[in-house]
């Protein structure tokens, strides 16, 4: 017996009998993920596939393992976000394992008596994406990656590869598929990006705990498709229950399709003349948004999203930088902030410190020219009709956030706070400050002749005012 344990330990290392009884608790989907010896990996399991039970055991099997001031971190969008989904499973392993690992609420962590820990992370603002490189990462992983798609890319590249450098440790990225078969989540898991990563896909017949005794997820996806009046193709069910990616328009709140509305070039009457109109969505924890809309002159209702861009956690200075050079460099002559939160104020004070020099103050955006609805709905008019196109890659951050909205529910009455909403908002206050511009007369075309003679009669009526000045007939009396 003797043998056998130091043969264990030897394999699995310290706490082997610990680690050994979480490995078991899990099903066998859960444990090849877990010991997938890839260092990047994704996973796209359906509702109800084990993710929020595989998990935090997953991250307790890696604290274990984890060495002195080595970190693992559970990650999601937002803080609280990470809390909630994850915060009180983790408690329940820690008990049902006696595990060693303390909480310490005001750092949100638990932690090892070893100096192990894991550590609770939002991914809301570009401060904490950056702040992740300064730990020393056993392993880290990221829950409904779908709502962080905008950052991943500088996450994984920039941030996590170096972060991880130390141990070697992984990095695991979970999530519902998104509203779309594009966008970030989509390229790892089953775009151009997928060959870098170990993906797995599995759903809830694979989770033997779910509804054990009533049938199992076979009875209760038939009870899901039967109330909701669905087939197995639904978009939807495909998406959400299955977890597959497909392109769920019947979700999407914006009706943008890259190849139709977004454009690589300006368009070859685009110029400094064309009217420029600025969305801005004040936010510090949400993004600081700014999007410029620029308009045909002779043809207001030809436009174009110029623009986009947006920062978090940015103070009132940087944010006020940042609105200012986006003001000069478009010449904008409209620019409309969102009043609530502390958008008024900021304008206000934009408005007294740098009106003057960039020429033009700040407004509240007219929210009541439309309800939120409304506006979306002329927006997707706009866009389906070829009004409204996208310049990419400089409006890039709208797109992402386009491209990955989806409304609330089913009544299609609000767009779902999960998902980052700064430029798309912005967007909309640009674009509703538009619809009552006039078109300027558009100049005729002169013939070469009517040219001629207008430029005869302006050098004489030149030389009849030159002769009918003093300082003239004083050169002449010389």
């Amino acid at each position: 017996m003797t043998d056998e344990r130091d043969i264990a330990s030897n394999v699995l290392g310290p706490h082997w009998p610990t680690k050994l009884a979480i490995a078991r608790s899990m099903f066998p989907q859960q444990v090849d993920l877990h010991y997938d010896p890839a260092q990047f990996r994704a996973c796209h399991a359906g509702r109800r596939g084990g993710k929020s039970d595989g998990m935090p055991k997953s991250s307790a099997l890696d604290v274990l393992d984890a060495g002195p001031n080595e970190d693992v971190v559970i990650g999601a969008e937002t803080l609280k976000k990470a809390k909630a989904l994850h915060w009180e499973n983790l408690r329940a392993v820690v008990r049902q394992f006696n595990l060693p690992l303390t909480p310490n609420g005001q750092d949100d962590t638990w932690v090892a008596p070893w100096g192990a820990r894991i550590r609770f992370w939002g991914l809301n603002d570009a401060g904490a994406v950056e702040l992740l490189r300064g730990l020393k990462l056993k392993a880290a992983r990221f829950d409904e990656c779908a709502t962080i798609a905008g950052v991943l890319p500088r996450l994984v590249e920039h941030v996590l590869e170096p972060a991880l450098g130390d141990t070697g440790g992984s990095l695991t990225l979970y999530g519902t598929p998104s509203v779309t078969r594009a966008g970030p989540w989509f390229e790892i898991c089953a775009g151009s990006e997928a060959h870098k990563w170990s993906v797995k896909h599995w759903d809830a017949r694979a989770n033997p705990h779910f509804r054990a005794d009533r049938g199992g997820a076979e009875a209760w996806f038939q009870e899901v498709l039967k109330r909701n009046g669905w087939d197995w193709n639904h978009p939807t069910f495909q998406r959400e229950y299955l977890g597959l990616f497909v392109d769920d328009h019947t979700r999407m709140v914006v009706e943008y399709k890259r190849d139709r509305d977004g454009i690589t070039e300006l368009p070859a009457d685009y110029s400094a003349a064309w009217r420029h109109v600025a969305g801005v969505d004040y936010g510090y924890n949400d993004a600081f948004a700014i999007v410029v809309v620029a308009m045909d002159p002779y043809e207001p209702a030809r436009r174009l999203k110029r623009f986009a861009r947006k920062a978090h956690r940015i103070t009132y200075d940087e944010a006020a930088d940042m609105l200012k050079s986006v003001l000069k460099q478009f010449e904008c002559q409209h620019v409309a902030c969102d009043p609530a939160g502390g958008g008024k104020p900021f304008y206000e004070t934009f408005n007294a410190r740098y009106g003057g020099e960039v020429g033009v103050n700040v407004t509240s955006a007219h929210k009541v020219a439309g309800s939120l609805v409304e506006s979306i709905r002329f927006q997707n008019t706009e866009l389906r009709t070829g009004r409204l196109q996208v310049y990419l890659p400089e409006a890039q951050a709208l797109a992402d956030e386009w491209q990955a909205l989806p409304w609330k529910d089913d009544w299609r009455d609000a767009v779902d706070d999960a998902f980052p909403q700064d430029c798309f908002d912005a967007g909309r206050y640009a674009l509703m400050e538009t619809i009552a511009w006039e078109p300027k007369p558009r100049p005729t075309q002169e013939s070469k002749d009517a040219k001629l003679e207008r430029e005869l009669m302006m050098n004489a009526a030149r030389k009849a005012s030159l002769a009918a000045s003093p300082m003239e007939r004083l050169k002449e009396r010389w």
